[in-house]
């Protein structure tokens, strides 16, 4: 088990799909903290184009709804993709908005971003068709703008920012369904404490 300023070569996903997050070059493996997020809570960060493949990739249908949460502090409030995938689908998580990709499509909620502890939450809702974000359990603004049919995310690596900023995370969750507004609030507060 990594100890506080451990590099990290190896990410167990605790679920029941087992897709394990690896890095074995050196040069490019996080770094493990425990001073960062507060109360001794563990976080990787991410330096330059440091980043962890996934054993499988994360594929969703054309028309899925999900749910991705991520709890972050940013040492420098600049852009910072979160999670990445070969088919240009991402999440960025931006000075001044949180923008999502897939296959190329986007759409973005304004979010004036800095380098404060925080939990951001991405609400794709295909059955709705909205695109909601929340930033600690609230809501900070929606659209319908939610992309087209035949677009899916496909998600293969943790952290492919480049050399933007450093960038500590702690836990980071997907769901293949749209949560509510009261779920988002349950696991946000989960994720704060």
């Amino acid at each position: 088990l990594a100890a506080d300023g451990d590099y990290v070569r190896q990410v167990w996903d605790r679920s029941s799909t087992g897709n394990t997050a690896e890095q074995t070059n050196a040069s490019e493996q996080l770094l493990y903290k425990t001073s960062v997020l507060g109360n001794g809570n563990a976080s990787f960060e991410k330096q330059s184009s440091d980043h962890l493949d996934l054993s499988s990739i994360i594929s969703l249908g054309t028309n899925e709804s999900f749910t991705f949460y991520i709890v972050y502090k940013k040492s420098v409030n600049r852009r910072i993709s979160a999670i990445r995938g070969s088919n240009s689908s991402r999440v960025d998580l931006r000075e001044s908005y949180v923008q999502t990709f897939m296959d190329g499509d986007s759409s973005y909620i304004v979010h004036a971003d800095n380098t404060d502890i925080k939990i951001i939450t991405v609400v794709v809702d295909r059955a709705a068709e909205t695109y909601e974000v929340y930033k600690n359990g609230s809501s900070i603004g929606s659209n319908s703008n939610v992309f087209n049919d035949g677009e899916d995310p496909e998600w293969s690596e943790i952290y492919g920012g480049g050399s933007y900023g450093d960038i500590n995370f702690g836990n980071m969750l997907i769901y293949k369904d749209a949560h509510s507004a009261d779920q988002v609030f349950e696991v946000s507060e989960w994720l704060g404490n």
